[in-house]
């Protein structure tokens, strides 16, 4: 109230916009909030970024890391995600890589004249292609060569990957 007793509202200045009622003030920050929806997640209730009346989704920015913990609840970026993503892609070689959506390309391996995009099918054409595969391996440049006709002996994956000249028949030790 002003001193010849007159009313003056109050002024509330919310994103930007004035507002002179506390109910036009209190809308527009429920238009502009995080705010609790129990009808989410099954009626259990969440946070949710929708705004406005139509109560549009909307992308939070300005996150900080969260911890990736197995204990954390701590929410966590992109710029985590993705660092997550390509170290993972490192990880696989074979050109796998993340795009700018997030989407994971798949790598390429090549054994003998075929290709095979992800390792389970690589590593599964390396043991059947072992059964008839030259009889000995020479790691150093991925060079597979026949040094006797014993072609069904099979070798384990780990062995190969020891970066070791493996000749065949191997003792039965190794199997």
């Amino acid at each position: 109230m002003s001193n010849d007793g007159v009313f003056t509202g109050p002024q509330y200045n919310i994103g930007g916009k004035n507002y002179t009622n506390v109910g036009a003030a209190l809308t527009a920050l429920d238009n502009d909030a995080l705010l609790w929806d129990a009808t989410a997640n099954s009626n259990t209730g969440a946070f949710s970024a929708a705004h406005g009346t139509l109560k549009t989704a909307s992308k939070i920015t300005n996150v900080a890391n969260g911890d990736i913990l197995a204990n954390s609840y701590d929410a966590i970026n992109g710029s985590q995600l993705y660092s997550l993503a390509d170290s993972f892609t490192s990880y696989l070689g074979g050109g796998a890589d993340i795009n700018n959506a997030g989407v994971l390309i798949a790598p390429t391996y090549t054994i003998g004249s075929k290709t095979y995009n992800n390792v389970g099918d690589a590593l599964n054409a390396i043991t059947v292609t072992h059964h008839s595969a030259p009889q000995s391996v020479m790691p150093c440049c991925g060079i597979l060569q026949r040094t006797n006709s014993a072609p069904n002996t099979v070798v384990p994956i780990a062995l190969l990957l020891t970066l070791q000249t493996v000749q065949f028949p191997l003792p039965a030790a190794m199997l």
